[in-house]
């Protein structure tokens, strides 16, 4: 067992990912898809530039759930335009 001189959580994450192969540990945790949504957050940073307009929390919020609707509305038009769905 290894031994930890930090946290326990990484501790337990280490024994977790040990018990494991790796293919099945990344599948369970879900490890690797940080790139779909790093991809996405670029695409929308392109698309609608890399600031709001809205200065108060609240509508700045909004603003950024707006631009996501739009650019998942355009990524299903896609993916149907291809026939994906």
């Amino acid at each position: 067992m290894p031994r930890s001189r930090g946290s326990q959580a990484r501790k337990l994450a280490v024994i977790e990912q040990q018990a494991f192969k790796p293919k099945a540990w990344s599948r369970i945790r879900r490890f690797g898809y940080r790139w779909r949504v790093e991809g996405a957050f670029s695409v929308i940073k392109r698309v609608f530039g890399e600031y709001v307009i809205a200065k108060k929390f609240v509508n700045v919020a909004k603003e950024m759930a707006m631009k996501a609707s739009i650019y998942n509305w355009f990524i299903k038009a896609m993916a149907q335009d291809r026939g994906h769905v």
